[in-house]
């Protein structure tokens, strides 16, 4: 699909051409779903509780199966990709065969999948893309690190880290990170940092709580 800032906000964000492919509940749902609706199903699908990463990326990956996504989709669905455990991509590729199996899932998940192929770029995002331009070289496999070990550099190279690595610090100020600062099980470190600042805990208290990761 086409990135869908450059078209008119009355255009459909499902492109009809394809969505014949899917059973006509769904097709009828997605023909009636404009750009202009976007920010409503966004809101919705906040209120209706944050989905699990494999979720989102079983929800990107099927609506890549039948050519839904848009830019913004793809870029997500990769970016998600890169710092997912094997397991939760396990999972997202069971939850495609779930979304494939059962038309009320795909409906009541519907306000996440124009959620999730729309999201604006983030910062987060932005640095990934940036990355990913610039490349690596070939790796023989039997060099490579263990899946922990490169996904632990990887957040700290990003600035994120494991949920499991910061549990002696919320139990100590009891100030869980808030949903949009975590993606699965990693938190967004300098956001989190930034969020108990605002909570009003001096930045000795912070620092002191930072020696212990």
């Amino acid at each position: 699909m086409s990135e869908i800032s450059k078209v008119s906000s009355n255009t459909l964000l499902w492109d009809s051409n394809l969505t014949y492919q899917l059973p006509s509940r769904i097709a009828r749902k997605m023909g009636q779903t404009p750009l202009s609706r976007i920010s409503y199903h966004r809101a919705m699908a906040r209120k209706s509780g944050r989905i699990r990463l494999s979720q989102a990326i079983g929800i990107l990956v099927w609506l890549n199966r039948y050519d839904l996504l848009t830019d913004k989709g793809s870029e997500r669905m990769l970016f998600l990709q890169s710092k997912a455990s094997f397991e939760a991509i396990e999972a997202g590729i069971s939850f495609v065969k779930k979304l494939d199996s059962s038309e009320k899932l795909v409906m009541d998940f519907y306000h996440h999948l124009v959620d999730q192929n729309t999201r604006p770029s983030s910062i987060r995002l932005r640095k990934f893309r940036a990355k990913n331009r610039i490349g690596v070289g070939y790796r023989d496999k039997g060099a490579l690190p263990s899946q922990s070990a490169y996904e632990r550099r990887k957040s700290e190279e990003e600035s994120w880290i494991f949920e499991e690595d910061i549990a002696t610090i919320i139990s100590i100020i009891a100030l869980n990170p808030p949903p949009d600062l975590k993606e699965g099980e990693w938190v967004d470190l300098p956001g989190y940092v930034r969020f108990l600042r605002e909570n009003h805990l001096s930045q000795e208290k912070v620092d002191l709580l930072l020696t212990l990761l």
